[in-house]
């Protein structure tokens, strides 16, 4: 994503008219996919900061909070004011980089501690002090490097490293097949009182202290942070299982200290994190609609100091089992509500078709301000349609349009998670590397994926239409359109509407999704596309 394109330095009169409001005005900003919404919600940060430290950024994606904290930092704000959802209620702000400890990290006794989670069971296991194989109480023999102690969840399983019972229904599993059956974990401390993070090449030194309120206490001027592993696990295990309660609090960077020094160990899924304010004086909330109005009244209100500011769109509601339309939310909330009146992103020739996929249609076109209103065809192409024979053909078509026609910024939009770790895999073999973000698994526990850096525009970036939603890139790609996998209508909505060069659409089953039956053939390229393979009446060419 170019983000110099898509920063925002030279507002419209609809943008200026929210700008110039109060800041301790309570707010709902309704816009079109392209109106600059994220933008926005940036500069409302801006005057918020004039004010008070006291301000956050509140979205529902990692994707979108990633972004937005590259905005931040163009503005010369905190870039750490950004929080998704599950992070702010849960932990509160990250700080963003690679975190080490000096020397070897260990488990919470002297011997290595490991855990196979599979099926929603945690399996521990320590090494065996007993010669080649051990024995249980059962008689049952182990593997001869682990032993299998405990098979269910306890609520105060990793924070209380105390005894355990054996299990009395333990089975033999081979060390060589952990991997195949589950991943492995291991829940760690750090062996010394110092952790180290790394951001863009500068390096910042924690010294650990006997607890928060302690810390807080001892050290009221001083930043304190813990070490989080939440990347690894759902929120309903977050306590359970990811969360390391130390307390660590910011000191000045040894001299001399090198991190590529092999006594510097890289954390895995470590992040460093500080708590939210219990109350926050500015909340701006992005994407609003991905909110239940209760979420608002109930967990982001009572949190609330002076303003809440809220921007969204009705037709990016793509959640069907949580949030809320504009009109919803105005009517619960009864806020002053200010709509932005053009689309900068979207050409018009990508419009006329994105227009058509949302029911009703909604009006893309009449103020589209995309190159001062001259970006229809054939300034900019025709969004293509294209059929192959397998999700493969799809994945080589692709790579050779990359390859052949040297495109940059590229976004790659699947349906699933699954999709984009089928997609990565396969660039991979390729020889090509691509910026991911998925979750390695369905069941919790599992390990999030994201190596997501929309600074480096070489790089593909592989994502599933939500985690697409706030975000903008020169050329989309979207595989796998077909009927029967594409989960929602405002989904696949978001994804075509994230192109602001060109726009290509791939489907290997009988039928294309059928999102795509409204629009007018006259404003697409159709490559080897059947008649057959639509759904329903289409409209007539012109």
């Amino acid at each position: 994503m170019r983000l110099e394109k898509w920063f925002i330095s030279n507002l419209d009169d609809s943008q200026r008219q929210i700008i110039i409001r109060d800041p301790n005005e309570n707010l709902i900003v309704q816009g079109s996919a392209g109106s600059g919404k994220t933008n926005l919600a940036i500069h409302r940060a801006v005057q918020a900061s004039a004010f008070s430290d006291s301000y956050a950024i509140v979205v529902y994606t990692m994707a979108l909070k990633r972004m937005v904290a590259y905005g931040l930092e163009a503005l010369d704000l905190d870039k750490e004011r950004i929080a998704y959802d599950w992070a702010w209620e849960h932990r509160g702000f990250d700080l963003i980089g690679d975190v080490y400890c000096r020397g070897n990290i260990k488990s919470v006794n002297s011997y290595p501690v490991y855990y196979l989670i599979q099926n929603e069971k945690v399996y521990k296991f320590e090494s065996s002090r007993l010669g080649n194989y051990s024995v249980n109480s059962n008689g049952v023999k182990i593997d001869s490097k682990f032993k299998r102690l405990e098979t269910s969840i306890n609520p105060s399983f990793i924070r209380d490293m105390g005894s355990y019972s054996i299990s009395t229904d333990v089975e033999i599993i081979d060390e060589n097949n952990l991997t195949q059956q589950g991943e492995i974990y291991y829940f760690i401390e750090i062996s010394n009182k110092n952790v180290f993070i790394v951001q863009n090449g500068v390096i910042r030194q924690f010294e650990k202290v006997q607890s928060y309120d302690q810390g807080k206490k001892d050290y009221p001027n001083d930043l304190l942070v813990s070490i989080d592993f939440a990347d690894w696990v759902a929120d309903t295990y977050y306590r359970n299982f990811g969360r390391r309660i130390s307390w660590f609090r910011e000191i000045p960077v040894e001299f001399g200290i090198d991190i590529t020094n092999p006594e510097m160990v890289l954390i895995p899924s470590g992040t460093l994190f500080r708590k939210a304010e219990s109350k926050i004086d500015y909340l701006i909330v992005d994407e609003a609609q991905d909110f239940d109005v209760s979420d608002y009244q109930h967990r982001f209100l009572p949190k609330v100091n002076k303003s809440i500011s809220l921007f969204g769109d009705s037709a990016q509601k793509i959640y069907n089992n949580r949030g809320a339309s504009m009109d919803d939310i105005t009517a619960a909330l009864r806020y002053r509500r200010l709509f932005l009146k053009y689309n900068y992103r979207l050409p018009k020739s990508i419009a006329k078709v994105a227009q058509d996929i949302v029911y009703p249609s909604i009006d893309l076109l009449s103020d589209n301000m995309k190159d001062g209103g001259n970006s229809d065809y054939p300034q900019y192409p025709k969004p293509v349609i294209q059929k192959f024979e397998s999700k493969d053909k799809e994945l080589e078509a692709i790579l050779n349009k990359i390859r052949l026609e040297d495109l940059d910024d590229v976004a790659i939009l699947v349906p699933l998670e699954s999709d984009v770790k089928y997609v990565h895999d396969f660039f991979s073999k390729n020889g090509v590397q691509t910026q991911v973000l998925y979750r390695t698994g369905k069941i919790a526990p599992y390990r999030t994926i994201n190596t997501l850096d929309f600074t480096n525009n070489d790089l593909p970036c592989i994502l599933t239409y939500h985690a697409a939603k706030g975000t903008e890139f020169d050329n989309v790609l979207i595989p796998f359109a077909n009927n029967a996998d594409i989960p929602d209508r405002n989904a696949f909505y978001v994804a075509c509407t994230r192109a602001s060069h060109s726009l290509t659409i791939s489907f290997s089953a009988k039928k294309i999704t059928q999102y795509l039956t409204n629009v007018n053939p006259d404003t697409i390229v159709e490559r080897n596309v059947p008649d057959d393979a639509w759904i329903g009446t289409r409209p007539i060419k012109k």
